[in-house]
């Protein structure tokens, strides 16, 4: 049964590439609230891991724009 609800919670997790429901990121092209995270290209992952960057794509103008977020 514990598995059954693994699969279920697992099942219901949004994608990466999926828009969220309210997006909380601003399109420095377009100024609107927008945008769903995409992978980062490996090399902003190998130099700049401290940087903490996220990469966002706008729905709306398909511009893609980093986001540095502190945890």
């Amino acid at each position: 049964m514990k598995k059954d609800r693994v699969l279920e919670f697992t099942s219901k997790r949004k994608n990466i590439d999926e828009a969220p429901d309210n997006p909380q990121h601003v399109c420095p092209k377009c100024n609107l609230y927008t945008g769903y995270r995409i992978p980062n290209p490996k090399i902003i992952d190998r130099y700049f891991f401290w940087l903490s960057l996220h990469r966002f794509k706008c729905t709306h103008c398909s511009n893609k724009f980093f986001i540095i977020i502190r945890d």
